[in-house]
């Protein structure tokens, strides 16, 4: 199924994001903004939203209650995005050593 491949995916690239970029941004600092906190919390939601979804379609829960699990989903994995490109990646980015770079890359979902 396409969704146990995406978990697959989302749970090693954020586990990169966390070893790799988290070190960085926390170099960078960011104005206003506690990263550590703000992004472990987004990357326990997304990835227990991603979980919780999968249980409910191998539990063959009713459909109203996985697509809005799917919907919900979707809005956070996009506002986590937006702020990693927005925000964290630009601050990070100067910072990155050659081993977090690489980590990043050999994590990164294919394209």
């Amino acid at each position: 199924m396409g969704l146990d491949d995406f978990h697959r995916q989302l749970v090693r690239w954020t586990r990169a994001e966390e070893e790799a970029l988290l070190p960085a941004i926390m170099r960078a600092g960011v104005s206003g903004r506690d990263p550590g906190r703000e992004l472990r919390l987004q990357w326990v939601q997304v990835r227990e939203l991603t979980r919780y979804l999968l249980e409910q379609i191998h539990t063959s829960a009713p459909i109203g209650d996985i697509l809005g699990f799917a919907e919900n989903l979707a809005r956070r994995l996009a506002a986590h995005l937006s702020e990693m490109d927005d925000v964290y990646y630009p601050a990070a980015a100067p910072l990155l050593t050659e081993p977090e770079w690489k980590a990043l890359s050999d994590a990164a979902p294919p394209p």
